[in-house]
This record gives structure tokens, sequence and C-alpha cells, in this order.
């Protein structure tokens, strides 16, 4: 026999505010890093500082997906918890529609 599922929206909650953690200081590292490189960036020259600023703006698109799967990935918790928090009322209310509608 198959288990029921239990949720509890407290814990989406919780590990969505860790995922905005992660995004903040996911985003402070990103930019204190290319502040720092940036800085470096000016002794870059030939074929290899051509190189360097390849690979930098591509770290930085990578970084940027990262950003973007953390904020929708904390979003989705935050979403599906409150969809978790309401459903009994839903379905309360949706009985009571029934019950009207007999």
């Amino acid at each position: 026999m198959s288990q029921s599922l239990k949720v509890d929206p407290t814990h989406l909650f919780m590990s969505a505010d860790h995922l905005d953690m992660h995004e903040a200081d996911h985003t402070h590292a990103q930019q204190s890093a290319n502040a720092d490189i940036a800085a470096a960036g000016s002794g870059w020259v030939g074929s290899s500082g051509e190189a360097l600023k390849g690979k930098l703006e591509h770290l930085q698109t990578v970084a940027d997906h990262i950003s973007n799967e953390l904020t929708h990935h904390r979003d989705a918790f935050r979403h599906i918890g409150n969809k978790y928090e309401t459903v009994d009322q839903d379905a309360a209310v949706d009985l009571l529609r029934i019950r009207q509608n007999l």
C-alpha cells in the first residue's frame, strides 16, 4: 500500500529562504571577483589577454545562469508552499460549491 504525501509548507518556505541566502552569497562573491578581475584586466595583453577576457565573459554568463536558477527554485518553493498551505481551504470551498449545486 502506498503512503500518502506529507508536506510541511514551513519546510518549503525555509528552503526558499536558504536558496535566497545562497543566491545573495553567490551574487556578492561574483561581483567581488568580477571587480578584482576587471582591475587586473588592464594588464592583459595580446592573445592571452583576449583569451582571458573571453573566459571571463563565459564565467559571467554561467554565474548569471546560476543566479537565475537559484531565484527560480526559490520562487517555486514559495509558490508550492503557498499552494500546500491553502489546499485544505480550497478543498473546503470546492466541497461547499458541490453541495450547493446538489
